[in-house]
């Protein structure tokens, strides 16, 4: 892991204190199961967010999917899932297409998280795909999990312009910085 990378994995750390015991996170085996079922590495900021935090909710509006969650939808749901982006007007592949979205989160307005996964894992960045392109535009984040959460909450990273928010403005990352277990 780089040195860059650590110092944004303490800066998460210090601005949302992660449970002292984190629920539901995966054994090493549990970790290589999941890999082999989705048939590559998960991100690797990712992993470290799940085996610090474990399932739940940051600032009761973002959840990040369980590792579990990921492969069984990549595998088992996806031609199911394919079809239902279809009958919304994706406009991307479904994984594991190249350049295919792979779900990896939620929040409490029904948006769903996917990963963009242009490239090796550690290169993927997030789409924000608000209530299945019923209600707005999709929001391209441009970072990992790790960049949007700790920027999200220094402030640093906000709804980009009209019609593109992807979280609404009652929501106050700066003020409600914390994790609930789920």
């Amino acid at each position: 892991m780089g040195l860059r990378r650590l110092r944004v994995i303490e800066e998460l750390i210090r601005l949302v204190a992660p449970p002292a015991v984190p629920k539901n996170v995966p054994s090493v085996g549990e970790w290589e199961l999941y890999e082999v079922a989705l048939g590559c590495a998960f991100p690797s900021d990712y992993k470290h967010i799940i085996n610090t935090y474990g399932d739940g909710w940051f600032a009761n509006w973002i959840q990040i999917c369980h590792p579990s969650e990921i492969a069984q939808a990549a595998v088992s749901q996806a031609d199911r899932f394919a079809s239902s982006m279809e009958n919304w007007g994706n406009p991307y592949s479904i994984f594991p297409k190249a350049n295919g979205i792979l779900i990896c989160g939620g929040d409490d307005g029904n948006s769903l998280f996917f990963w963009h996964t242009q490239g090796l894992p550690d290169r993927w960045t997030l789409i924000n795909i608000d209530n299945g392109f019923a209600e707005g535009p999709d929001v391209l984040l441009n970072y990992s999990w790790l960049e949007l959460l700790v920027g999200w909450f220094a402030g640093e990273i906000t709804n980009s312009k009209e019609g593109s928010e992807w979280y609404p403005e009652d929501v106050k990352p700066t003020q409600e910085r914390f994790f609930r277990q789920s």
